[in-house]
């Protein structure tokens, strides 16, 4: 009568066998790791809408949003259509938008 084997001690497995990195592999994927990217520019459109906005609140700081600068945005919304003149005018623009984020969607709207 056979005994019975240690389930485990010879179970195949998925994983492939590796050599160890050298440290010369090492260190040359360091020196190729890629680098932070620089911050994305500012929007083009940017400048301007800060000065339309800047008719009824100043300093216009980019990162606040839109609906805190302006009495109504009804009226921030026809001043930029008309300003960009865009072919697809924007319907109501978002209070909680931000300045930046504004001028962001309007260089892909005139792109």
């Amino acid at each position: 009568m056979k005994t019975p084997k240690n389930k485990d001690a010879k179970k195949p497995t998925n994983r492939r066998k590796t050599a160890a990195a050298s440290p010369a592999m090492k260190a040359a994927a360091i020196a190729t790791a890629p680098t932070p990217r620089a911050p994305p520019a500012p929007p083009k459109s940017l400048p301007r809408l800060q000065e339309i906005i800047g008719k009824y609140h100043a300093p216009v700081p980019p990162n606040a949003p839109v609906g805190s600068l302006v009495p109504n945005l009804t009226i921030l919304t026809a001043e930029v259509n008309k300003a960009w003149k865009l072919s697809s005018n924007y319907k109501t623009i978002d209070g909680t938008w931000t300045v930046i984020y504004l001028a962001g969607d309007i260089d892909l709207r005139t792109a």
